[in-house]
């Protein structure tokens, strides 16, 4: 098994039965079929069962950056953030995160770093200016909004500086 932060992070979320099956599903179903389930603890959640909180970086103060760091922060874990516009991490700052001078220096400073940007060009110019603080060991997250082929590009600059990537869009905003 590999035993790495970023591995043991981001594995699936524990599930359990959310009801027995309706007796038409029980019907059709083989020796090995499963239940119906649901996820009852999150990424965060199990990060946050490790002996020491996790050292996260967050990359992206907008809209929905800020919600999404500030969990990561209530969950116990260092976050150390970035914005292309510094002041925008302010909220983040207040509530105890450390503001990194760069991408880099929050990615070096991180296990894991989480980019939450607005668009593929601002998701491609954030991979590349986080590349130098990357490398083996390393784990980088992007849950903005892109396109397959922005995706398939910053997960080659990532996997070429010895990072892993884990591509985890989320859809909607607010």
């Amino acid at each position: 098994p590999d035993s790495s932060m970023f591995a043991q992070t981001c594995r699936l979320p524990t599930a359990v039965p959310t009801r027995a099956p309706s007796k038409s599903l029980q019907r059709r179903s083989t020796p090995t079929s499963r239940p119906p389930v649901r996820s009852t603890r999150s990424v965060v959640t199990m990060a946050a069962d490790s002996p020491t909180p996790t050292k996260l970086g967050f990359i992206g103060a907008g809209i929905m950056g800020v919600p999404m760091a500030l969990n990561l922060m209530k969950a116990g874990h260092e976050l150390t953030v970035w914005n292309r516009t510094a002041a925008a991490c302010q909220p983040l700052v207040d509530a105890g995160a450390t503001l990194a001078g760069s991408a880099a220096e929050a990615c070096a400073a991180s296990d894991v770093t989480f980019v939450m940007v607005s668009t593929p060009e601002a998701a491609m110019a954030c991979a590349e200016a986080a590349a130098p603080g990357l490398g083996a060991g390393k784990g980088y997250v992007d849950v903005s909004t892109v396109d397959a082929g922005t995706s398939a590009a910053i997960s080659k600059l990532v996997k070429g500086t010895g990072a892993e990537f884990l591509e985890a869009p989320v859809s909607g905003s607010k």
